[in-house]
């Protein structure tokens, strides 16, 4: 109770904004050759003054502490779901962002098309996306590309050995995975000599 009141202080010194909907609202969107249900915990919209365009902002609450954004610009993302939620609404949308609530710390943790629009929130850095992916509607372009192409493969039921550098840290199966088995030159060799590669 007491880190949702410290959440809330914090949506205090935001600009005037509304829940849009109702959080947890079962819908279905198509992702590539995918039919899924999304559950978006929270959507935002900016209340415009005369003239201006109301901006949307994907949240997704986490009580966790761990943040791995940096994977959103690599073409497999450890925590997909923000990129999922952007791709899949993108009218207006200026900002997606984890709202954390842990014993650590209470903040909101994503990227934005402009600065303002969350507390600590930093405006996207194109520098991060490949060529020729720009700006923010760059982003989402790039997000789009990855996010049909892990659903592409995984209707195909590809699943390649192929873990992400820290994957194998943590892991309780190393003794039924061969992973390490393929990492040595030697069993390397051996296998492509017999044509098992």
């Amino acid at each position: 109770a007491q880190r949702i009141l410290e959440l809330l202080s914090i949506d205090s010194e935001r600009a005037a904004f509304k829940v849009v909907g109702h959080p947890e609202t079962p819908e279905r969107q198509h992702v590539g050759p995918l039919n899924i249900e999304l559950r978006l915990d929270r959507i935002d919209e900016t209340i415009a003054g005369d003239g201006e365009a109301a901006t949307r902002i994907v949240i997704d609450y986490k009580t966790g502490s761990t943040i791995e954004a940096g994977s959103w610009y690599s073409t497999r993302p450890t925590q997909p779901q923000l990129p999922l939620y952007a791709v899949t609404h993108r009218d207006a949308l200026g900002a997606v962002a984890f709202a954390t609530l842990s014993a650590k710390s209470i903040a909101y943790f994503g990227v934005a098309r402009e600065v303002g629009l969350l507390p600590n929130v930093r405006e996207f850095d194109t520098k991060k996306l490949p060529p020729p992916y720009l700006e923010w509607s760059g982003l989402l372009d790039y997000w789009q590309n990855v996010i049909e192409a892990l659903a592409t493969d995984y209707s195909q039921g590809i699943a390649t050995v192929d873990p992400t550098p820290n994957a194998c840290r943590y892991c309780h199966l190393a003794s039924l995975c061969r992973i390490n088995e393929l990492s040595n030159p030697a069993v390397r060799a051996m296998r492509d000599d017999e044509g098992t590669a």
